[in-house]
């Protein structure tokens, strides 16, 4: 790839960083851009008093007055009458004070930049959750979780500070350089030619060097940090598998060589920015060498000495600036490599509406517990060959439903659409007679999921049953009759801390089966009218499932109950089965009725003695 081709390749990545903010945000970090440019103009003066200096102190030796530019400057500066002394004393203070006052006002602007900066990629970041979490499930988890998670975090600040950020400091000091070239230009057309010859070759060989390096480095580390965490989460959540086959060593080996690269990755990223600093620095010692050597050479010793003077005053300008800016194009090339993923996903996000505050329900009419569902066709992706495919069916309010079929068989997806999780391609899904979505805004927590694998949040008990609410929504005493009505009562007052026991990341001082009681008891906390349970009882024992059957039955005048299992003693008490296959319905009925219908099902129950 050509340099020409990087570098508008780079352009046009920066533009989309700058465009994903909202014009109010851009029009601010214009004024804080415009605000550095302007704080510049304050070196331009300085070096300009500077280069009067220099050739003052020309005319000084050589006992002459000043004449020409320097005259008139001395004028206006009302300091044509004074001493020599006293010109070059005020001049020096003047350009001293005006380049300390121009670092001051630079740091104050700089930093009020980044707090801004930092407050826009909080904001960033909320508005992609917000708009990731309007989804559907299916296009949701299109994305690993890591560079989900990478994507909003790291990306985002990579994208808002490392981007945007340092563009606009970039823009702030190649406006300073430009100025300062013409200002020296002015003073002595020679120096400034030079200046800019030597200075522009360093910038151009650093650029084509260190530049295209930083961002193939950047991609690399972002890429390297993903698949390390995910291995990491991998070998995390198989600890059981990797135990018992002896393979603990052999998986982190494989982490540690991944963790390896990124830290080579890393330490390359961190040595760049050197390799810019002491090319400057060796280049700003040879150049004023090559200056004074050239104005020797034209002229003589004294403007050879003037020219290192004026030199030396616009370099303690120009170097810092040189080096911001080659470290800023670093940083950006780096960032542009990192920030890949959140550009990606800001681009996949584009056409999506942010969730909205929920509204405060003003129900017209009581909730009622019944499901409608009319020629439903689901698929999850174009080309799928497999359909969810469902002609009819009726749930009736406070009927208790089972949803059956051998795995993959499409009883999960079933459940999701009911749910509102997913959108069907065609039909309608009814319950109380709305689309789940506005069923689920117009009485919030009259639906209730228990899944298979309940997740457990690091927190407390309490926090634990109430996820999802604002604090203090339920009072000690419901939570604690949800629990009992799960059955762990018993874990709550043996807990040292009673609802204030950590349970620990995932439940990890829980049982499955405690992990599925207490997804259980997070449904009932809410008293629902619709209660969906997918397979949330598989790892129950059976005095306990049978418990919590009688808790069912008891809620089930007036909650409807749809409950997909494998364990067919947990289906038998249905009002009916619906057993799927393929993705449709090819039996209901009874439990009996179900059994003559379908062959399986009645092998599986005969096997089982029901």
């Amino acid at each position: 790839m050509s340099i020409v081709t990087k570098c508008i390749l780079s352009i046009r990545l920066i533009r989309q960083s700058f465009v994903i903010f909202p014009r109010a945000t851009r029009k601010r970090l214009l004024q804080y851009g415009t605000a550095l440019l302007f704080i510049g103009i304050l070196d331009v003066i300085a070096v300009g008093l500077i280069g009067v200096l220099g050739s003052l102190a020309i005319t000084g030796i050589q006992s002459r007055s000043p004449v020409g530019l320097i005259a008139r400057i001395l004028s206006i500066l009302n300091l044509s009458g004074e001493s020599f002394q006293l010109q070059v004393a005020w001049l020096g203070i003047s350009a001293l004070l005006l380049l300390i006052l121009k670092t001051c006002c630079s740091i104050v602007i700089t930093r009020k930049m980044y707090r801004f900066l930092g407050r826009v990629t909080a904001t960033l970041s909320g508005d992609l959750l917000k708009k990731a979490f309007n989804l559907p499930l299916n296009e949701l988890q299109k994305n690993g979780s890591h560079d989900f998670l990478y994507s909003l975090s790291q990306g985002v600040s990579n994208l808002s500070l490392g981007v945007v950020g340092v563009t606009i400091g970039m823009i702030a000091d190649v406006g300073v350089l430009i100025f300062l070239t013409i200002c020296i230009f002015i003073i002595d057309p020679v120096t400034a030619t030079l200046t800019f010859m030597l200075f522009g070759a360093m910038a151009f060989l650093l650029s084509k060097v260190v530049g295209a390096k930083a961002r193939t480095l950047g991609k690399s580390s972002s890429n390297l940090y993903i698949t390390s965490s995910t291995k990491i989460e991998d070998a995390y959540d198989s600890y059981r598998t990797l135990f018992v086959r002896n393979q603990r060593y052999e998986v982190l080996n494989q982490i540690s060589v991944s963790r390896e690269l990124l830290a080579a990755t890393n330490a390359e990223l961190g040595f760049l920015p050197y390799i810019s600093k002491y090319v400057i620095e060796s280049g700003v010692f040879i150049s004023g060498m090559i200056i004074s050597a050239f104005e020797f050479i034209l002229f003589d010793a004294v403007h050879a000495v003037a020219a290192l003077t004026l030199f030396v005053g616009a370099g303690t300008r120009i170097a810092p600036a040189m080096l911001r800016i080659q470290q800023g194009v670093i940083q950006l090339q780096t960032n542009l490599g990192s920030a890949h993923p959140t550009i990606d996903l800001v681009g996949k996000l584009e056409n999506t509406q942010p969730l909205a505050i929920p509204r405060v329900p003003r129900p017209k009419a009581p909730f009622s517990g019944d499901v409608q569902i009319n020629h439903l066709q689901f698929k999850y992706k174009t080309g799928d060959k497999f359909t969810t495919d469902i002609k009819e069916l009726t749930i009736l309010n406070g009927e208790f439903v089972a949803i059956v079929g051998k795995s993959g068989s499409g009883k999960s997806t079933l459940v999701d659409l009911i749910m509102g999780v997913f959108s069907p391609q065609y039909g309608t899904i009814r319950i109380s007679g709305m689309d789940p979505q506005s069923a689920i805004e117009e009485w919030p927590a009259a639906m209730a999921y228990v899944p298979q694998n309940v997740h457990a949040i690091r927190g407390t008990l309490r926090e634990n049953v109430a996820f999802g609410y604002p604090v203090g929504t339920f009072s000690d005493e419901e939570i604690f009759s949800s629990l009992d009505a799960a059955e762990l009562s018993d874990f709550v007052t043996s807990a040292k801390e009673g609802l204030d026991s950590m349970i620990g990341l995932n439940g990890k001082f829980l049982s499955g089966g405690e992990r599925q009681r207490l997804g259980i008891a997070r449904a009932l906390l809410g008293k629902p009218k619709i209660m969906i349970l997918d397979e949330a009882t598989s790892s129950l024992d059976s005095q306990t499932e049978d418990k919590i059957g009688r808790t069912l039955s008891r809620i089930q005048k007036e909650t409807t109950l749809i409950v997909v299992a494998h364990r067919l003693s947990t289906v038998k008490a249905a009002d009916r089965l619906f057993y799927i296959e393929n993705g449709s319905i090819i039996a209901s009925g009874t439990f009996e009725e179900v059994k003559e219908k379908v062959p399986d099902f009645e092998s599986q129950s005969r096997l089982l003695g029901l």
